[in-house]
C-alpha cells in the first residue's frame, strides 16, 4: 500500500495526502477542505487531475513518453511535436495556430515562427549566451557580455547602447544610458545596496539592521522612512517622512496581516476565510466584505455602502455573470477562454473576433458600429478604424499608426489631420506637430533624470524648476508646496491657490480651491469609493473582480450611471442614454456613439493627455487612455496616484522601488517614463508599452512554451506553484504591491502554462489583450529574458494584474506546496521567519513527494546531499529538462519560512543566468 500524510495547524484546520505503492500521490486535501485527485497511467505518468469541482485536465503521451497532448478542463488540446533529438519543434493550440521551434547543434533555439509565418532568430556565442535577436521586420537587438559572463551593453533596433558596469562581485554598480549619463550604485560588505546616485549627482541611502533588513531610507533632501521588524522578520511598523507611524499586527496562527494602525487615529482592520482569503477588510469609509464559492472563486462583495457586486462562473471556471446594483453583464468564450460576446445591463450584445495569433481583429457593438485592428510582422498594432458595420461603413475615425525601427510611433495619420512625434535617444518624447482642427508644434527638453526642463508651444514657453527629490516647484505659471513624504500639497497660480489633503496612507482625502472643496473616500483596499462636492456625494461601485478595479456603476446627484465592460470599457449608460466608446491606439477615449450608431463626441489630446479639443455635450469622465478625469483636480484618476497632464507629472510620489538596470525608473513622479505616446500607467504604479503588440493572451502563450527553461529562467523552471506562492505571500503582508514583492516574484511571474488559463478565466481587460509587457516587441521581450535583464516592469505588469482572491483560490490546483522550514533545527534563519537547511528541506520533500525522487536521489538526500536534476524529475517538471544534472537548492520565498526547489543556475543574480536574488 501507499502512504498517507496529514497536517493539522493550530487554527484546527488540516491537509491530508495520500499515496499509492509506486510513491504517486493519488489525492489531496487541502486546509479549505477541496480534494483534488490524481490518475496515472500504468509506467506512473500522470495522465488525468480531477479538481473538486469535478472538472477534469488530462495528459497524453506519445510512445517515448514525452507530453503528446494536453486537454484542458473545457476540452481544448494543446498538441506537442518534437524533432529527432526530443526538442519540442512545433505547439498547436485548439484551434490548429502552430508555433515552430528550430534549435542549433547545442541546444540552443535559434527560431521561433508563429502562426502567420512571421520568424524571429536568436544568434548565440561560443558559451551559449544570447548575443543577436534577429526580429521579422529585420532590426535586431544585441547583447554583449565580458568574461565572467555579464552582460555590459545592450544595443537597441535604433543602435542606441546602453552599457552596465560591475564590481568585482558582479553586482551593478553603474548605468550609462544612450545619453552617456551615468546611474551609479554602492553596496555594503554584505551586497546589500547603500546608495544610489542618479544621474544629477542626488544620492538615496540605505541602512539596514544586523539581520540585513532594510531600517532607514534617506532622500537626497533628508527625508527618512525608518522600518522596524518582528523577531520572525515580520514588518513590526514604518515611519514615514511625516512623522506618521504605521504599526502592523499578524494573526499568530496564519500569519497573515490582521491590522494597519496609523499614529494619526485610524486603522485598517482584516479578517480571514479558513483558506486564508480575504474575508473583510475594514477602515474609516466602512467594511469591505468578500464571500467565495465552493472553488474558492470571488462569489460576492459588499462594499462600504452595501452595493453589492455577484460574480457567477461555468463548469470550466470562466466568469459567464457579472451581477450589481444596476444589472448585469453577461460573457460567452471561444474555445481558446477568449471573450466571444458580452451582453451588457440592458441585453445589448458586443461580439469579438481574434486572429491566428489570438490578436485582436474586430469588435462588433450592439449600435451597428464595430472597431478593426491591423498589426505589422511584430505584431505592433498599426491602425485602428472605428465604422458602422461592414467594410463599406461609413468611417467614424481612423488611426494610422508609423513605427520607427525600436516601435516608437512617430506619425499617426487620423481623418483630417496628421501628427509627427520625435524622441530622444532614451526615447522620450521631444516634439509633437499636429495640423488639422487642432494645430500643435511641442517641443520638450529634460535633465538627465527625465524631469521635463522646458516646453515650447504655439501658446507660449515654460521653464520648470525642481528640488534634489525630484519634486517640481514651480513650471512658470504655478508654483507647487510639497510634504515630506513627496504629495502635492499646494498649487498657486492666477486663479488662486489649491491645496490638497492626504490621509495617512497618502491618498488625496481633500482639495480645496477656488472651485470650491471636493472630498474623496477610499475603502480598505485603497479604490476610490466616493466623491463629494457642494452638489453631493457620487458613489462608485467598484468591481476588484478585474487586473485593475473598475468602476461597475455611478450613483450620485445627476443619477446612475452603468459601464459594460469586455476586453475594454464598452458603453456608458446614463441620463444621456447609452453611448459607445470609440479607441484610438493608445486606448484613450476619441469618439461616442448613441445607441443608433450617430457620432455625439469627439475627443482630441495633447501628448500628455490635456483635451485639446472637445464636441459634444454627454457627461463621461472616461478620456485619456481611458482613465477618469477628475474637472475639479484637472487630473486623472489612475488608482495608487493622480496624474496632471498639464506637467505630465503625478501629485504623489511613487511608493515604489525603480529597476537598477533601467534608472528611469527611479523618478518618483514622471508619467510613463515621458513617453506618453507609446506607454500608459493605469495602475499609477508602472509604464505599461502600450503601441507594443495586440497579440492577445493566447497568442502572447503561444510564443513562449518553445524557449524553455533556458530562456524563461526561473519563471518556467519553478512552476506554478513558486510563482503564485511568492507573489501571494508578499502581497498578504504588506497589502500592496511593492518592489520587494517583485523583486521576489522575479521572472517567477512568467509561468505561461498557468497564466493563460488565468487571464482568460477573467475577463482581463485591453490593456492586457493589447499589451506586451516589456521591450518594443514580444520577441525583443522573449530577447530580453534570454539576455538575462532584470526586467521589473514587465513583472510588476503581471503581479499587478493578480487579484490575491484568484491566486488563493487557485491554490487548490498546485500538487507542489512550499515547503514550511520555520521549524527546521539548525541552519541560518532568513529574514523573514524561514531556516535554511537544505537536507532537512530534502528529506520533508522526500516524504512529501517520493514520487518527483528517483531511487538515486534518494540515496543522495540520505548522504545529506542535494539532489540533481534527472529523468524522474524532469517527468513532474519538464520545463527542467535543458538543466539536466544541474544541482537542485531550496528557494526561501520572500527570505520567508515557505522554500521551493530551483535548478542552482537560477538561485543568483547572474546576467544571462540567475536573476532571483540580486
Amino acid at each position: 500500500g501507499g502512504r498517507n500524510w496529514k497536517t493539522t495547524y493550530p487554527d484546527g484546520t488540516w491537509e491530508q495526502f495520500d499515496y499509492d505503492a509506486n510513491g504517486n500521490k493519488i489525492w489531496e486535501r487541502g486546509r479549505d477542505g477541496r480534494v483534488t485527485e490524481y490518475r496515472y497511467d500504468v509506467l506512473g505518468r500522470l495522465v488525468k487531475t480531477i479538481y473538486p469541482d469535478g472538472s477534469v485536465t488530462e495528459t497524453r503521451y506519445d510512445p517515448a513518453g514525452r507530453v503528446q497532448e494536453e486537454v484542458a478542463v473545457n476540452g481544448a488540446v494543446t498538441r506537442y511535436e518534437y524533432d529527432a533529438l526530443g526538442r519540442a519543434a512545433r505547439i498547436s493550440d485548439a484551434l490548429g495556430n502552430a508555433t515552430q521551434y528550430e534549435y542549433d547543434a547545442a541546444g540552443n533555439q535559434i527560431a521561433v515562427t508563429d502562426a502567420l509565418g512571421n520568424k524571429t532568430a536568436y544568434e548565440y556565442d561560443a558559451a551559449g549566451r544570447l548575443v543577436r535577436t534577429i526580429l521579422a521586420d529585420g532590426t535586431c537587438v544585441s547583447y554583449t557580455y565580458d568574461q565572467a559572463g555579464r552582460r555590459v551593453a545592450q544595443t537597441d533596433q535604433l543602435l542606441l547602447t546602453t552599457q552596465f558596469g560591475y564590481d568585482a562581485d558582479g553586482r551593478l554598480t553603474s548605468v550609462t544610458d544612450a545619453l552617456n549619463q551615468v546611474t551609479k550604485y554602492e553596496y555594503n560588505e554584505l551586497g546589500q545596496m547603500t546608495a544610489q546616485i542618479d544621474a544629477r549627482g542626488n544620492t538615496t541611502r540605505f541602512a539596514y539592521d544586523i539581520m540585513g533588513q532594510l531600517t532607514e531610507k534617506t532622500l537626497p533632501l533628508g527625508q527618512k522612512e525608518t522600518y522596524g521588524y518582528y523577531p520572525d522578520g515580520q514588518m513590526e511598523y514604518k515611519i514615514d517622512p511625516r512623522g506618521i507611524r504605521t504599526d502592523y499586527q499578524y494573526n499568530a496562527v496564519t500569519q497573515l496581516l490582521q491590522s494597519k494602525a496609523f499614529s494619526d487615529g485610524t486603522r485598517v482592520d482584516y479578517t480571514y476565510w479558513p483558506d486564508g482569503s480575504l474575508k473583510t477588510a475594514t477602515n474609516s469609509a466602512g467594511t469591505t466584505t468578500y464571500t467565495y464559492d465552493s472553488m474558492g472563486r470571488l462569489e460576492r462583495v459588499v462594499d462600504p455602502y452595501n452595493y453589492v457586486i455577484s460574480y457567477t462562473y461555468d463548469r470550466f471556471g470562466m466568469c459567464t455573470k457579472v451581477a450589481g446594483p444596476g444589472g448585469e453583464l453577461r460573457y460567452t468564450y471561444d474555445i481558446l477562454g477568449r471573450i466571444e460576446t458580452v451582453t451588457d445591463q440592458q441585453g445589448q450584445v458586443t461580439r469579438y473576433q481574434y486572429d491566428e495569433l489570438g490578436r485582436q481583429k474586430k469588435v462588433a457593438y450592439a449600435n451597428g458600429t464595430e472597431t478593426v485592428y491591423s498589426y505589422d510582422a511584430l505584431s505592433r498594432l498599426i491602425g485602428v478604424v472605428n465604422r458602422h458595420s461592414g467594410a463599406a461603413g461609413a468611417i467614424i475615425s481612423s488611426h494610422q499608426y508609423t513605427l520607427n525601427a525600436a516601435g516608437q510611433r512617430i506619425k499617426i495619420e487620423e481623418q483630417g489631420s496628421v501628427v509627427e512625434y520625435g524622441y530622444d535617444n532614451l526615447n522620450r518624447l521631444t516634439s509633437e506637430k499636429r495640423d488639422g482642427v487642432v494645430e500643435l508644434d511641442d517641443s520638450y527638453t529634460y535633465d538627465p533624470v527625465g524631469n521635463r526642463r522646458t516646453k515650447a508651444a504655439l501658446g507660449g514657453n515654460a521653464s520648470y524648476i525642481y528640488d534634489a527629490n525630484d519634486r517640481l516647484l514651480s513650471d512658470g505659471k504655478y508654483t507647487y508646496g510639497w510634504d515630506a513624504a513627496g504629495n502635492l500639497t499646494s498649487r498657486s497660480g492666477p486663479e488662486g491657490q489649491t491645496t490638497y489633503r492626504y490621509d495617512a496612507e497618502n491618498r488625496l482625502v481633500e482639495t480645496s480651491g477656488p472651485g470650491g472643496v471636493v472630498q474623496y473616500a477610499y475603502d480598505a483596499e485603497g479604490n476610490r469609493i466616493s466623491r463629494t462636492t457642494a452638489a453631493g456625494t457620487t458613489v462608485f461601485v467598484v468591481d476588484p473582480n478585474m487586473p485593475y478595479a473598475q468602476v461597475l456603476e455611478e450613483h450620485g446627484p445627476a443619477g446612475a450611471k452603468l459601464y459594460a465592460y469586455g476586453n475594454d470599457m464598452l458603453n456608458i449608460q446614463g441620463p444621456d442614454g447609452t453611448h459607445w466608446f470609440d479607441y484610438d491606439g493608445l486606448g484613450s477615449v476619441r469618439a461616442l456613439t448613441d445607441a443608433s450608431g450617430t457620432l455625439t463626441d469627439t475627443y482630441i489630446y495633447e501628448a500628455f493627455g490635456s483635451v485639446a479639443h472637445r464636441t459634444g455635450t454627454t457627461a463621461n469622465d472616461f478620456r485619456f487612455t481611458g482613465e477618469q478625469y477628475d474637472e475639479a483636480l484637472e487630473m486623472y484618476y489612475l488608482r495608487a496616484r493622480y496624474y496632471e497632464p498639464g506637467t505630465g507629472r503625478f501629485g504623489q510620489q511613487d511608493r515604489r522601488s525603480g529597476n537598477p538596470a533601467n534608472p528611469v525608473t527611479f523618478n518618483k513622479y514622471i508619467y510613463t517614463n515621458a513617453n506618453p505616446i507609446n506607454n500608459t500607467d493605469p495602475s499609477g504604479l508602472f509604464s505599461i508599452p502600450e503601441i507594443t503588440t495586440s497579440l492577445g493572451i493566447q497568442g502572447f502563450i503561444r510564443s513562449i512554451p518553445g524557449l524553455t527553461a533556458k530562456a524563461l529562467g526561473v519563471g518556467v523552471v519553478s512552476g506554478v506553484f513558486s510563482t503564485i506562492y511568492s507573489i501571494i505571500t508578499d502581497i498578504e503582508a504588506n497589502r500592496d504591491i511593492t518592489a520587494k514583492s517583485v523583486a521576489n516574484a522575479a521572472i517567477s511571474g512568467f509561468c505561461f502554462g498557468f497564466l493563460s488559463t488565468f487571464f482568460t478565466q477573467y475577463r482581463w481587460a485591453r490593456i492586457i489583450i493589447g499589451t506586451v509587457v516589456s521591450g518594443a516587441s514580444l520577441v525583443d521581450f522573449v530577447s530580453s529574458i534570454k539576455a538575462g535583464l532584470t526586467i521589473r516592469a514587465s513583472l510588476d505588469l503581471l503581479i499587478f494584474m493578480f487579484s490575491l482572491r484568484y491566486l488563493r483560490a487557485d491554490l487548490r490546483s498546485l500538487r507542489y506546496q512550499p515547503i514550511d522550514t520555520s521549524n527546521f533545527k539548525g541552519g541560518t534563519p532568513t529574514k523573514n521567519g524561514g531556516i535554511r537547511e537544505r537536507i532537512q528541506f530534502w528529506k520533508e520533500w522526500q516524504t512529501r513527494y517520493p514520487e518527483t525522487l528517483s531511487e538515486a536521489n534518494k540515496a543522495i538526500i540520505k548522504g545529506d546531499r542535494a539532489p540533481r536534476i534527472d529523468a524522474t524529475w524532469c517527468k513532474y517538471f519538464p520545463d527542467q529538462a535543458p538543466y539536466m544534472g544541474e544541482k537542485l537548492i531550496h528557494h526561501h520565498i520572500n527570505y520567508g519560512a515557505k522554500a521551493i526547489p530551483l535548478p542552482e543556475p537560477f538561485h543568483r543574480y547572474q546576467p544571462g543566468r540567475g536573476i532571483l536574488h540580486p
